[in-house]
């Protein structure tokens, strides 16, 4: 009767634990670690795809450092939305008292809107990387869930041929 009980229990534990999948989503990196570092000689030489990523321990991660900075930061290998779940992409321009602001708008899919959501739903995942076309945009700190999958990038510093290059890269799903 014990060993009936036993396999009841472990078999409602394993169906809640895969109930709970939120869609293959890394576990949170739990390290009292500072965010980056500013040792560039580690940084990866490879290509690093348009995606939103998490951040990741030092050992596991891709090191990159954040465009127009000397932090560097270890973010997970595979993204939480990946260039594939972008489908739609252009530049915005708008005139502000500074002068001209450009922005990168993208649109995920619905698979992607959805874990996107599910990231920034959850308090323990609290920093996104912003990567497009090889460079780290952003880390940025989660604020709330985000439940529509439209986002804008701001693309401050950039020249205008940056920006497309970016733009194209998106398109070509690099």
């Amino acid at each position: 009767m014990k060993i009936v009980l036993l396999i009841q229990i472990i078999g409602i534990c394993l169906f809640f634990s895969c109930a709970n999948d939120t869609h293959n989503i890394p576990p949170p990196v739990e390290s009292e670690r500072p965010l980056y570092s500013n040792d560039t000689t580690k940084v990866t030489k490879e290509y690093v795809p348009t995606g939103y990523y998490l951040l990741a321990d030092d050992l596991d991660g891709i090191k990159m450092r954040k465009e127009q900075s000397t932090e560097v930061y270890s973010i997970a290998k595979t993204p939480i939305v990946a260039v594939e779940n972008i489908v739609h992409c252009s530049i915005q321009h708008d005139t502000t008292d500074n002068g001209i602001e450009s922005s990168l708008n993208m649109e995920f899919d619905e698979k992607g809107t959805q874990k996107f959501k599910d990231v920034t739903g959850n308090p323990l995942y609290p920093h996104i990387a912003i990567v497009v076309a090889n460079r780290l945009l952003y880390v940025v700190e989660v604020q709330g869930q985000i439940s529509t999958g439209k986002n804008r990038i701001l693309l401050d510093g950039y020249s205008k041929v940056e920006i497309e290059a970016m733009v194209a890269a998106v398109i070509k799903r690099k």
